[in-house]
């Protein structure tokens, strides 16, 4: 488990709409650092983003997201919908992880984001636990 990460976002957008938010049409990849509260880098998340589709009964934009995570102790894969709307209102956000190499490999769990400073900034956790017999 770690939690209470400082994600430091390095996004590379192809806006479809206005650059100020969400917008279907949008894709991103990013490659960011993730640190703990002294600053320190434990490990990297490389990853995409596509904005897919507009929920009619609030005009959200919802996302589909694929990413890696590398720890010096091992790798997660992350992936799932996440609501960019809420995502932009720095509400939290959560994708499904799974291990896949290392000290991590068939750990089950989940990786929750929020935003803090828009593309800049954003808050990490991710908690794994072991799946069924393991």
């Amino acid at each position: 488990m770690r939690t209470r990460l400082a994600e430091h976002a390095d996004i590379r957008f192809h806006v479809a709409g206005t650059p100020a938010g969400p917008t279907v049409g949008d894709h991103n990849s990013h490659t960011d650092k993730l640190a703990d509260a002294s600053g320190t880098v434990l490990g990297t998340i490389t990853g995409s983003g596509w904005k897919i589709y507009e929920r009619p009964s609030d005009g959200h934009v919802l996302s589909y997201y694929r990413e890696e995570i590398e720890f010096a102790d091992g790798t997660i894969q992350t992936s799932g919908w996440m609501d960019s709307t809420a995502v932009w209102a720095g509400e939290w956000q959560t994708l499904h992880a799974v291990g896949t190499g290392g000290a991590y490999l068939g750990l089950i769990g989940v990786r929750q984001i929020r935003q803090e400073i828009p593309r800049e900034l954003f808050r990490a956790n991710i908690v794994l636990c072991a799946a069924g017999g393991r």
